[in-house]
């Protein structure tokens, strides 16, 4: 039995949406364990603890991703020729929150996968809560993040192998 630990995160400057998979590839089925906003510190908290995680064994030699780990993120980038202006006394909270991703991922030998933030629209299917209009809740967000991800992988099938650990349902 295949578990996989699935951490879909979309990043911004007050807000970071957060979800935790786990994943069983005997069954096909993934169990939604966390779905959350958290701050900045909140996130880094969660973070360590996911790097806690990962020291409990030392890896192999050639041992890749020896705890199954996947952090799946929603892509972030500055526009400097036509938007440069709106960021120029900004702090990039939302890059220090990606950075943050990124380095835990580092540490946890797990691969970042990067996604566009385009496929929002169509994923709004996938949510089994209400999606209002516009900007999409950054905890839905993680969740549709962390969904696709499962979908492309053929993971799951479809929204229905997931099941909601604690989570409210419609």
């Amino acid at each position: 039995m295949v578990v996989r630990h699935i951490i879909s995160v979309d990043p911004g400057d007050v807000h970071n949406g957060f979800c935790y998979f786990k994943h069983n590839d005997e069954t096909g089925k993934a169990d939604l364990k966390i779905r959350e906003v958290l701050s900045g510190k909140q996130l880094s908290d969660m973070l360590k603890v996911i790097w806690g995680m990962a020291q409990v064994k030392e890896p192999g030699e050639n041992e890749k991703n020896p705890f199954n780990m996947f952090f799946v993120v929603e892509n972030f980038r500055v526009d400097t020729k036509s938007r440069g202006a709106i960021f120029q006394w900004k702090e990039m909270l939302t890059s220090e929150a990606i950075g943050r991703v990124k380095l835990c991922a580092e540490w946890a030998g797990a691969p970042v996968i990067m996604q566009e933030p385009s496929i929002l629209p169509m994923g709004r299917k996938y949510s089994p809560w209400p999606v209002p209009k516009g900007h999409i809740p950054d905890d839905i967000s993680a969740f549709i993040h962390g969904t696709h991800f499962m979908i492309t992988k053929r993971l799951i099938r479809t929204t229905d192998d997931i099941t909601l650990f604690g989570q409210d349902r419609l």
